[in-house]
């Protein structure tokens, strides 16, 4: 969690920069700025589509496809 906590600061500081920058440039609203940092700082941390942090390995002792049986394995062919 430390990573997300770090990466996120980053990513609020070089928005926030790079937005003052365009706001000397191109007179944007200043108060922006911050708003737009803080929204990417939320979504690095949150990360819904899991660009940034990759999702956790599901153990192979999960139950299989949420079905609840622990260890059941519908793709093996056994005897009928």
């Amino acid at each position: 969690m430390l990573k997300r906590v770090v990466a996120a600061f980053l990513w609020y500081a070089m928005v926030w920069i790079g937005y003052e920058v365009a706001w000397s440039v191109a007179g944007l609203p200043r108060l922006l700025g911050p708003v737009l940092a803080a929204s990417v700082a939320m979504i690095v941390v949150v990360d819904p589509l899991h660009l940034f942090w990759p999702r956790p390995e599901v153990p192979p002792d999960a139950t299989h496809a949420g079905l609840g049986v622990p260890g059941l394995d519908v793709t093996a062919a056994g005897p009928l």
